[in-house]
């Protein structure tokens, strides 16, 4: 895609400028539509820059530890959709004199680059600024927690005074252990091994959860990952036979990542989809191939939050 804008106030556009239309498409749209003004009815206007200080997560008791993957601000005037930047980034603005701006966090929903959304969990935060033309104007780092209303179903930091959550184990011959060795936070994460002799590892929860998406809600499904091997992720039917394995819909995973990472996934539409009006969550890790002889996947700080 080739870009060429001529103009700006009467200024050539910073390459870092030029990236971030690029990097963040989402947001090219309201940049160019303020470049059309300026060139345009507006030319003798100077846009105000916003200088934004990128973002601090914390948590309250009984919301588990403050590890994110906020990738973009999204910014707002009154409902008035302005762009999505970099959580750092530098936000041309066409406005000046007294102003409220709202700033949402995204990330990519279910770890897809091309599924980039806010994350509705986390409070919006709101700042009245005075704007002025020709000005930048530096954001202070802003505040992310999560919305009073949700409701987390477990969170499950793998600690050793909190309870495990994925503890049935529904085809393989290990589990998911608690391990010290290597940790996203706290004392100890998750740990699964698997091997030539045992490639993989199907596990729900003991739990059977039900009314998590009431009239109109989202359940939303929160994980770190550390992993040579892939997984996938979905809800399984609470009840079965003696000897037969739960019906289970997968409809979400990760590939391998050799550092920590921070997935959030939206699990509304499977458990749509799995027409279960109860159901346990679980997930299944496998070797890739027959080459493969062994894998290892790491998880701490797994999430079932719902409002």
């Amino acid at each position: 895609m080739l870009i060429k804008i001529k103009r700006f106030a009467d200024r050539q556009l910073r390459v870092s400028e030029l990236l971030t239309i690029i990097r963040y498409p989402l947001a090219t749209l309201a940049i160019l539509t303020s470049v059309l003004l300026i060139s345009g009815c507006k030319e003798e206007q100077e846009p105000t820059y916003l200088q934004l200080s990128g973002f601090e997560l914390t948590t309250r008791s009984g919301e588990g530890a403050a590890t994110e993957n906020i990738n973009s601000i999204w910014i707002f005037k009154d409902n008035e959709f302005i762009g999505a930047f970099p959580p750092e980034g530098r936000v041309p603005l066409l406005e000046s004199g007294p102003t409220e701006l709202r700033f949402e966090f995204g990330m990519q929903e279910n770890g897809q680059t091309a599924t980039p959304n806010i994350y509705e969990a986390y409070e919006a935060v709101s700042l009245d600024l005075d704007l002025i033309p020709g000005e930048t104007q530096t954001v202070p780092t802003l505040p992310v927690r999560y919305r009073t209303d949700i409701n987390f179903a477990f969170i499950d930091g793998f600690e050793s005074n909190e309870d495990r959550a994925f503890t049935n184990v529904v085809l393989g011959g290990g589990g998911l252990e608690q391990s010290g060795e290597l940790v996203r936070s706290g004392n100890f994460a998750g740990k699964v091994e698997l091997s030539a002799e045992d490639p993989v590892l199907d596990v729900i929860t003991e739990v059977v959860y039900e009314d998590l998406l009431g009239a109109i809600g989202q359940v939303w499904l929160e994980v770190d990952f550390k992993s040579d091997v892939p997984a996938i992720w979905g809800v399984a039917e609470s009840d079965t036979d003696a000897g037969e394995e739960p019906f289970r819909l997968y409809d979400r995973g990760f590939n391998p990542r050799d550092e920590w990472t921070k997935v959030y996934f939206n699990l509304t539409q499977v458990i749509v989809n799995s027409e279960q009006l109860d159901y346990r969550f679980g997930f299944s890790t496998f070797l890739q191939s027959l080459e493969q002889e062994s894998g290892t996947l790491y998880l701490d700080n797994i999430k079932v939050l719902y409002f």
